[in-house]
C-alpha cells in the first residue's frame, strides 16, 4: 500500500492514474476550491489540509503528488511564471519533505519548459534538489498518444529522496494491453462527422460509447455536456458529474483536470527510466 497526499488535487486525476499502477490510498489532500475539495472527499475520503502556502507538519505519506498550478507558465495567460503569486513549487517540494516522502509526482503544461527563458524549469529542479529529491525524470505526453481524441499536451515529473524512510522502490505493475478484438460497445447516433473514427477509438479504449456531446436548452444556442467532457477525460462515469456540482463548476474541474490513462503511461514510463538510469 503506497500513502499518497495531494496537493493542487482538482478532481484526483493523477491519484486515478496511479490506481492501474500500484495499490494507493489517498490519506489527505490540499484544495482551496470547495468543489474540488468535495470531489476528493467523495470519490478518495481523504482530508483536506487546506491552503498549501499553509501547511505545516503534514502527515506522513509515502508519495505526494501535485498538479501544481498551470496558469503561470501557460500559453493561454500572462505567463509570468516565477513571478505569478500562483507559482508555487516551492511550497509543494517543501510539504512533500515534511511529509517525509519517497515519491513526488508533477504535472503541469507543456509551456512550463520555455517560461522565463527556462528559469520556471530550472527553478523546479531547484525547488526538487534543495527538498531532497535528488533524482527525477520527467517528459512530455500527449493525450492522443494513448487514443484520446484531443492532444492535451502535459509535462510529466517522477522524483525521489532516497533519504526517506517511507515507501518503497515501488515496481509499477504492466499496463493490461487490449485483446483483440476490441469490445462491441452497442450503436449510437452518428454525431461527430469527420471525427467519428477518433471518437470510435476513445469509446473502445476507455470501453463506454460518448454520450450526446451539447446540451440543448429552450434558447438558440446548446452548451457543452460535462458528462460528454467527462468522456472525453477518459474519467469513471459521474465522477465529477453525479455530485450535484454546478454546471460551471463541473466545467471548470474537467477543464482543469489530468487524463487519468494519460497520467498511468507517463508514470510508467517514467518509474521504468529511473528504475534503470540508477544503476547507469
Amino acid at each position: 500500500m503506497m500513502r499518497v497526499g495531494s496537493l493542487c488535487s482538482g478532481y484526483g486525476g493523477l491519484e486515478l492514474g496511479l490506481k492501474p499502477l500500484m495499490n494507493v490510498k489517498s490519506e489527505w489532500h490540499s484544495e482551496i476550491d470547495s468543489d474540488a475539495d468535495f470531489v476528493m472527499q467523495q470519490r478518495f475520503g481523504s482530508q483536506n489540509l487546506g491552503d498549501l502556502t499553509q501547511i505545516t507538519n503534514p502527515p506522513e505519506v509515502d508519495m505526494v503528488t501535485a498538479g501544481f498550478p498551470c496558469q503561470p507558465v501557460s500559453y493561454a495567460g500572462y505567463r509570468k511564471g516565477i513571478n505569478d503569486e500562483r507559482w508555487l513549487i516551492e511550497d509543494v517540494c517543501r510539504i512533500a519533505a515534511e511529509a517525509n516522502a519517497r515519491w513526488l509526482i508533477l504535472e503541469n503544461v507543456r509551456g512550463l519548459l520555455t517560461a522565463n527563458g527556462g528559469d520556471a524549469l530550472a527553478r523546479v529542479a531547484e525547488a526538487m534538489a534543495l527538498n531532497g529529491f535528488a533524482r527525477w525524470e520527467w517528459t512530455t505526453f500527449q493525450a492522443r498518444h494513448i487514443g484520446a481524441p484531443h492532444r492535451r499536451d502535459r509535462w510529466f515529473c517522477v522524483a525521489t529522496n532516497p533519504e526517506s524512510s517511507n515507501g518503497r522502490s515501488e515496481e509499477p505493475q504492466d499496463m493490461a494491453t487490449p485483446t483483440s478484438p476490441l469490445p462491441e460497445l452497442g450503436e449510437r447516433p452518428s454525431l461527430f462527422g469527420k471525427w467519428e473514427p477518433a471518437i470510435q477509438r476513445w469509446e473502445r479504449i476507455i470501453g463506454r460509447l460518448a454520450p450526446t456531446p451539447n446540451i440543448t436548452t429552450h434558447t438558440k444556442y446548446d452548451y457543452v455536456s460535462p458528462r460528454f467532457v467527462e468522456w472525453m477525460m477518459g474519467l469513471p462515469e459521474g465522477h465529477v458529474t453525479d455530485l450535484g456540482l454546478p454546471y460551471e463548476a463541473q466545467l471548470k474541474l474537467l477543464g482543469n483536470g489530468v487524463v487519468p490513462l494519460q497520467a498511468t503511461h507517463a508514470i510508467q514510463f517514467l518509474m521504468s527510466n529511473h528504475k534503470e538510469n540508477q544503476y547507469a
